[in-house]
């Protein structure tokens, strides 16, 4: 249910007719019994969001990030 309360904030702040959603970690990304109530709780509750298998580890969205923050002079 917490998880889920974060989602709320995003559709808000995205504002878009679709929102892409991974998940990461063993625990969500694996199929079990959390998994899937919080995969069913998020599709009836925000019909936007569509489920989809990550891309890339998280690790790659950490270094587009500092190379971001790099660009703009924020990490020098």
């Amino acid at each position: 249910d917490e998880l889920v309360k974060h989602i709320l904030p995003l559709l808000n702040k995205l504002n878009s007719e679709i929102v892409e959603l991974s998940f990461v970690g063993s625990l969500i990304s694996n199929e079990n019994f959390y998994s899937t109530l919080l995969k069913e709780k998020i599709k009836n509750q925000f019909p936007k969001i569509k489920l989809i298998t990550a891309e890339h580890p998280p690790e790659f969205g950490a270094i587009l990030l500092a190379k971001k923050l790099y660009d703009l002079g924020t990490l020098r």
